[in-house]
């Protein structure tokens, strides 16, 4: 659960600060003899204020905070606080995780000039179950060995580090249209272009979302993505291992049945990992 507040108290101490990359962020070069080059206007930036929480709203401290898409990673504070500055304007996934309870993702919207107050609640795990604790050798994770199992059993659709590469694609959904199962929509929302995966076992080959779309599940190492994800936010193609795609239920791997399995799943797995 996580509750987003417009009013948060002010924080009396936070971790040092990490500045997301700046998307799409073009600047202009000259050249020997042509004009001078314009100085470069500060790009429009905001603030991520953060708190993290069990469900007695008890602090929890050393949660790790992380951003699809980008290599930020930092901790809450004794007090369950985290702040990210200088955060470029937009759209990105927000993950919370922390050993002994389910970790959660967030769509977020970062406004220039304004400060994003987010609130989040971690539910506990089961005394006699923990967070798997994924080690990674030279030989890969566990993760891309279950992968390579299950592609060599036939069931789903598969791409390889290696098809991957061989495909040349540069966005993730460009690598989505060559999966039978899988049909891609844009939708506008808000003047944001989203790319999302629909099971064309109820979406057919329309172009828009509409009555019987069926949006499908993404899951990136092993984290829910949310709802009707937009694949622009989802991991970039050069640090993508595998993909794997099940078309329904019935053909999704045991492990994954507490997950909405219904309009299929989509398994992307990175080579970062957890």
């Amino acid at each position: 659960m996580y509750t987003t507040f417009r009013h948060f108290a002010a924080a009396i101490s936070f971790l040092a600060a990490a500045a997301l990359p700046a998307v799409a962020q073009r600047r202009s070069t000259g050249l020997p003899g042509s004009q001078p080059t314009p100085v470069a206007r500060p790009r429009p930036t905001g603030v991520i204020d953060g708190a993290v929480s069990d469900s007695t709203l008890r602090p929890i401290a050393m949660a790790e905070i992380s951003v699809l898409r980008t290599p930020l990673k930092l901790f809450t504070n004794q007090r369950g606080l985290f702040r990210i500055v200088d955060v470029a304007a937009g759209q990105y996934i927000l993950i919370v995780r922390r050993i002994g309870f389910r970790p959660i993702s967030q769509l977020i919207e970062v406004q220039q000039n304004d400060t994003l107050r987010v609130a989040y609640e971690l539910a506990q795990l089961p005394k006699n179950i923990l967070d798997t604790v994924r080690v990674v050798a030279e030989g890969g994770s566990q993760d891309l060995r279950d992968f390579d199992q299950r592609r060599r059993r036939g069931v789903g659709e598969f791409l390889s580090r290696e098809q991957i590469g061989r495909r040349g694609s540069v966005e993730l959904a460009d690598l989505m249209r060559g999966f039978r199962s899988i049909s891609i929509a844009q939708n506008s929302k808000a003047g944001i272009a989203e790319q999302i995966a629909y099971n064309k076992r109820d979406y057919g080959n329309f172009l828009t979302s509409g009555p019987g779309a069926c949006p499908m599940q993404v899951i990136v190492d092993g984290m829910n993505m949310p709802s009707g994800f937009d694949l622009n936010l989802g991991p970039l193609v050069s640090q993508i291992a595998g993909i794997e795609v099940y078309g329904g239920p019935s053909t999704a791997p045991p492990q994954f049945q507490g997950v909405d399995r219904r309009c299929g799943l989509i398994l992307i797995w990175t080579r970062v990992g957890k």
